[in-house]
């Protein structure tokens, strides 16, 4: 069965695939942009642009009763590793730009895909959505349709969120004392904040990140800041890459923190950020940062800025994140579940069989070690 050929059809809604990038793709997200449903960041044809070519892009749009654009999703498909000619189908952060009853659409919609494509191994959605009613009945339905929960999940589960009404003074005033001070603070040192663009700065990104990372016990999956920085570009209201530099130190070795925003619509998530304890100025790093990011979600139009993940634990606990999760409790105290990960298996003989392989190979690649070592012993 062709992608391109997929038609569905229920409660007077058309369902369709798009692959690839194209310019009906991008028509479609001119139109829900026009009419109030601007989509989250992963699901516009900017993001898909800049992504790595080993993957294949899909957009499922939904069309009314009336003939007009009435949601999107972006699909990203790849193969399958263990289980060869056959795909696995992943649908990041699906919720936000679709009414509640196009989002039950879309997802019957890729149900009935799944089960037609005889390719598909298994369907990942990860759903996401910051007001709780909508969250219980867009997880609801997605169970009633076959859907499992997946634990660990890939997506963060729960985050802190500010919200952006009001004006800039009133958001101030709505944070901790603690953050206000530190922000305000920043103003008697010589620091200044500006996007990061110059490709020369890229390398000190890197070496931020590494320290940060460290501090915290985590591994640095590296980020490509070529592909971000252009996607700033591209997109202005929906990707911004903000560094804090001084300003009596020229050059990359000036950039003390930096961190980036990632616009999805109504709300703008903390994504990627780092700071350096190597400086001998004496003021806290990210809190200008992390504020210059709230002024730019509420320039934009977002009505909340998302931390982008919390932990449960703090500074003091065992949680290797608790400091940082400790930061973002200066700016909000208001943790709200968002997230969850559900896998759908059409043919579940086909994905045990996956299954197996997965394990078997895992299973050769820590014995190989083992047995190598017995050998030359």
């Amino acid at each position: 069965m062709d992608v391109e050929r997929f038609k569905w059809r229920g409660d007077g809604y058309e369902v369709a695939i798009l692959r690839g990038l194209s310019r009906e793709r991008e028509q479609w997200e001119r139109s829900l942009l026009r009419s109030g449903r601007a989509l989250p960041l992963p699901h516009r044809s900017s993001w898909a642009a800049l992504q790595p070519g080993a993957r294949d892009d899909w957009f499922l749009t939904v069309t009314d009763a009336s003939g007009q654009p009435g949601g999107a999703a972006a699909l990203q498909v790849a193969s399958s590793r263990a289980l060869p000619g056959h795909l696995v189908v992943r649908c990041e952060r699906f919720g936000p730009g679709l009414s509640p009853e196009t989002r039950r659409v879309a997802l019957a919609a890729l149900v009935a895909f799944a089960r037609a494509q005889r390719r598909v191994l298994r369907l990942h959605v990860e759903t996401f959505s910051i007001y709780p009613p909508e969250r219980t009945a867009l997880e609801d339905h997605i169970q009633k349709l076959g859907f499992v929960r997946v634990q660990p999940a890939r997506c963060y589960e729960h985050t802190l969120l500010v919200s952006l009404e009001g004006s800039e003074d009133e958001i101030l005033a709505s944070l901790h004392a603690t953050a206000r001070r530190h922000v305000r603070a920043a103003s008697k040192h010589p620091v200044r904040l500006q996007p990061v663009e110059d490709p020369a700065h890229f390398a000190r990104l890197d070496e931020i990140s590494r320290e940060t990372y460290a501090r915290t016990g985590g591994r640095y999956d590296g980020a490509d800041w070529a592909r971000i920085v252009a996607l700033c570009k591209r997109e202005p209201t929906g990707s911004r890459l903000v560094g804090l530099y001084r300003t009596d130190v020229p050059g990359p070795g000036g950039l003390l923190a930096f961190a980036w925003g990632c616009g999805h619509g109504d709300h703008v998530q903390y994504s990627r950020s780092g700071s350096t304890r190597a400086t001998d100025l004496r003021m806290p790093l990210m809190y200008p940062v992390v504020w210059d990011l709230i002024r730019w979600a509420k320039t934009s139009g977002a009505r909340f800025f998302d931390f982008g993940g919390i932990t449960l634990g703090n500074h003091e606990s065992d949680d290797p994140l608790g400091g940082i999760s400790d930061f973002k409790r200066f700016f909000s105290e208001r943790v709200v579940a968002v997230g969850a990960e559900w896998a759908f298996e059409p043919r579940p003989l086909q994905a045990y069989a996956a299954k197996m392989m997965s394990s078997a190979a895992g299973f050769l690649t820590r014995a190989w070690p083992r047995a190598s070592s017995s050998a030359r012993a």
